[in-house]
Order: C-alpha cells, then structure tokens, then sequence
C-alpha cells in the first residue's frame, strides 16, 4: 500500500481534524513527500484558529493552554511558509502564556485542572517540543537551562531503576488517591504515557542546538536510557515507540545498524493497523511515524 495515497485520501475525508498529532503528521508528511495537500491542510487550519481563538493568539484561558500550545507547534511552519506576521504574534501570544504556567516546587509545569504539585510524563509532549522550538529559533537558546532540568526531574522522581520504565504521574505532596503515599508515584505504568515522553524527548532533541552540547548529551542519554527499558514492551504502541526509534536513528542519537531495522518494523505494524475508522490521534501518529521511515530509509 502507498502511504502517501493512503494518507492523502484520509485527508480528504477529514476536512478540518483540529488534533495536534495529526496536524504534526500532515507537517512531517509534506517534509518527506513535498505534496501541497498536507501543507495547505496545516495552513487553513492553523488561519482559523488564529482568526476566530483567542486562547490561541494570547495564551490566555490557562485551562486550555495545554492544548493550544500542542496546537500551536504548528504556527512556526505556517509563518515561515507564509511570513504574515499574525503568526509570529500568536507565538508571542503562547509563548508568554507558557512562561506564566503554574509549576510544580521543583520546577515541572503542572496543568490547571491538576493540582499543583502534580506533573504527568505525557504533557511534556505538550508543551516542551514548542518551549525548545521557540528557544532555539527566537530566543537564542536562553531558557535551555530549564527544559533540560524539567527533563532530569521527571528522571529523578518517575524512573524505575528496576525495569528502565517511567511512572505516568508524580504528586509531590503524596496527598491523591492514585498515589503511593510513600513516594508520591502513580501506582501503575502507561506505555501510552511513556510514548508521549519518549516522543517529546526525541522531539526536543531533534529542534535543540548541538552546539549546547552538555544539553544535547544529557538528553541523548536519557533517550537512550529510556529505549532499552521500552524495547522488552515496544509492541504496546508501535507507532510512537517506532516513530521515536526511527526518528532517532536518523538524527544520530541511536546508532542506526542496531536500532534501525526494528523501529521500521515498529512503525510497519502500526501502519498495517490503520483504516479509514482510525481516529484522527493514532493516524496522526502514523502519518509522523511513516514520514520517519521514509526519511530514514533515505540514509541507510
């Protein structure tokens, strides 16, 4: 089966998705095939938003917050595609917003309808991919310093030494009803969770500076760490498990002649899994893991 037809006439049928993960598997999807239809889709979905959402052009309304700034990863392609500066300012708009977020005593940012002492390995795909972004690209690399230390405090409460897995959630007060009271964790483990962080690791690696090289090391490691406890469970959620691995090799942070071959195949079987009922997150996921694999493939 073709995956660019296959997508393409998915698109057709979903005239206007306003999920984050499909909008970033149409971006990845017109990196890797060129074809106008996943651009234009970003384009005139992204306009509608920043003309008739406020919470997208001020950052304002925290409770969404999360969500439109997941959404709003999409703005930095649609101002350098198109250069109206009514995109430029709604990054402006999110990103003050983000610097206003409530956060956790150690750091973490926590989510309005949590608790503040609260952090849950799955926003950080969320928010830290578009924090780096704007870094990077408009604020010369000035709060780096704080994503990577986010990054080290999830490691630092919600890594298991034992099995190489993250808990899903973290209560610094020790106070919820899900919690262990002794160590404030979830008292369970999520692979869906675990896929948000891995994906938003590799995520923020792939848009950081190498010339920060401490920071860029220190999440390769991380990566890495986290890969071996994911490869004995990867078929618990083969898109974004396959999407990170292959994304990985190809940027340099796996080596490609022993983890190549098995994110492919990660990312064949989710593809294989996919049909018109899919729902617009999983294919979402798909499209970015495909688009991966055939970047990939590009450099093997």
């Amino acid at each position: 089966m073709d995956g660019n037809l296959f997508f393409d006439q998915f698109l057709e049928k979903r005239k206007n998705s306003d999920d984050a993960v499909f909008l970033e598997g149409c971006r990845q999807m017109y990196e890797v095939s060129g074809q106008e239809i996943f651009a234009d889709y970003i384009v005139k979905n992204i306009t509608e938003k920043v003309d008739k959402e406020s919470t997208i052009r001020s950052g304002k309304a925290e409770k969404y917050l999360f969500d439109s700034i997941d959404t709003g990863k999409q703005l930095f392609f649609v101002y350098e595609r198109t250069g109206e500066e009514k995109y430029r300012e709604a990054i402006e708009g999110l990103m003050e917003g983000l610097t206003k977020l409530r956060r956790t005593k150690s750091g973490v940012f926590s989510q309005e309808s949590d608790s503040s002492e609260i952090f849950r390995i799955a926003d950080f795909y969320r928010i830290l991919p578009f924090y780096m972004e704007y870094e990077t690209k408009y604020h010369n690399k000035a709060e780096y310093n704080d994503i990577v230390a986010q990054f080290l405090k999830v490691r630092k409460c919600c890594y298991n030494e034992q099995n190489g897995l993250y808990y899903q959630a973290y209560d610094e007060a020790k106070e919820q009803p899900w919690c262990n009271n002794e160590t404030g964790l979830s008292q369970e483990f999520s692979m869906r969770s675990m896929g948000w962080y891995l994906m938003a690791l590799i995520d923020v690696i792939g848009t950081m500076s190498e010339e920060i090289y401490e920071h860029y090391r220190t999440l390769g490691d991380l990566f890495k760490e986290l890969i071996k406890g994911i490869l004995p469970c990867k078929d618990a959620e083969p898109g974004m498990f396959g999407y990170a691995i292959c994304k990985a090799c190809r940027i340099g942070v796996l080596n490609r002649e022993k983890y190549a071959a098995e994110g492919i195949k990660l990312v064949e079987s989710c593809y294989r899994q996919m049909d018109d009922e899919s729902n617009d997150e999983n294919m979402g996921i798909c499209m970015m893991a495909y688009a991966q694999t055939q970047m990939l493939k590009e450099r093997i």
